[in-house]
């Protein structure tokens, strides 16, 4: 019965793998997004890799007793180890998968193990160590003396692997800054947690072949089959982000334009009066009320009372650089209740009043090597 659900398992994972691998090369593919198409191409890579080690393990004999160590299998679940590392790697900001070095490096025993092995299935040498019935000193006198350092090397390999995966991560939670918008956040935050279960699961995945228990390769391929899964979603929820993000760009360049005609346009428009609200300059220029929002907190990255201060700031600044008008008609003309108003806002933006601002500028024309008042960066 058991040896039956594992080969139930077995076939539910291979076509899980298969199934993600082929959604994932089929859809998407004409988005423009340079880093999906890396990690479309990695996993796919990764996913083909482990589909293949599913499928060798149905060479596994586990009827009679379960089979242990089989050399083929321990090397092809290090391989699709190796692919996964790099593509956690790349993702936290290491380009270990441009050199040629490193994977020769990781993958060279693994690939001189599965010629061996092959090589032995051919000449008919190669033998199945059960755990079985007998005495473990008898098992353990079956292994080869070949069989037993190839586990070792590639449990070596494999931690140094897992150590290459953790300075990554460390080296991306150091110098990555801090995600502003809160569904990128938890959006990256799903993706590593990801990364580490399924190395956790594929650390787990190689033991299983290790340990003469069947019900533990079971519960690790349904374990692996419920990342695959997992990972559509979490591909699909991503090209929904791309998609939205590619729409509000198009989005934000309406408004923009939108804005700009309107400050050029028009004497009477609301961005030049005094207690201005959203509601009537999204009404104005025919936008949605949370695109201009959310255009005004993402795209400029700031608050609605900063932007309007800044918008009237730097007219009165055009206006004293390019007009002979008096403080009094800028102030009017740019919304403010009052010349005090207008001097307050304009002091905290530029460091310098109106007046000493617009001397500055007309000496400056006249004498070249004049010093200027250094304008102050907006607020945030």
């Amino acid at each position: 019965m058991e040896a039956t659900l594992f080969y139930i398992t077995n076939t539910l994972l291979l076509l899980t793998l298969i199934g993600a691998a082929m959604y994932i090369a089929i859809v998407g593919r004409k988005v423009n997004d340079e880093k999906l198409h890396f990690s479309r191409r990695s996993y796919i890579a990764f996913y083909i890799a482990l589909a293949v080690t599913v499928a060798t393990t149905y060479d596994i004999r586990v009827r009679g007793g379960v089979e242990i160590i089989p050399t083929l299998q321990i090397c092809m679940i290090y391989v699709s180890y190796v692919f996964l590392t790099m593509t956690a790697t790349a993702y936290f900001g290491k380009k270990y998968y441009r050199n040629t070095f490193i994977w020769f490096s990781l993958l060279e025993f693994a690939l001189l193990a599965l010629i061996y092995n092959i090589i032995w299935r051919i000449c008919g040498f190669y033998r199945h160590i059960m755990a079985d019935d007998r005495p473990l000193n008898k098992v353990i006198h079956d292994l080869s003396m070949l069989r037993l350092p190839a586990l070792i090397l590639v449990l070596i390999c494999c931690g140094f692997c897992t150590a290459v995966n953790i300075h990554s991560w460390r080296h991306y939670r150091r110098y990555n800054g801090e995600i502003r918008h809160s569904q990128d956040r938890r959006h990256l935050e799903r993706s590593q947690s990801f990364i580490w279960r399924f190395i956790a699961v594929l650390h787990l995945y190689l033991f299983s072949y290790i340990l003469p228990f069947l019900s533990l390769r079971i519960l690790v391929n349904l374990l692996i089959a419920a990342l695959a899964a997992e990972s559509i979603y979490l591909y699909i929820k991503r090209l929904e982000r791309i998609r939205h993000k590619g729409d509000m760009a198009r989005r934000y360049w309406v408004i923009e334009q939108a804005i700009t005609r309107m400050m050029d346009g028009q004497s009477d428009s609301p961005l030049l009066t005094s207690n201005t609200t959203l509601d009537e300059i999204a009404d104005r220029i025919w936008v949605n009320r949370d695109d201009l929002s959310q255009y005004i907190n993402e795209r400029l990255g700031m608050n609605f009372n900063t932007w309007m201060r800044d918008v009237k700031v730097s007219l009165c600044a055009r206006l004293l650089r390019t007009t002979d008008k008096n403080l009094t008609e800028i102030a009017l003309e740019a919304g403010y209740n009052n010349v005090q108003a207008m001097h307050r806002a304009f002091r905290s933006r530029f460091g310098v009043t109106p007046s000493l601002y617009r001397k500055q500028r007309t000496d400056s024309l006249s004498e070249p090597g004049a010093p200027i008042a250094e304008e102050k960066e907006a607020d945030e």
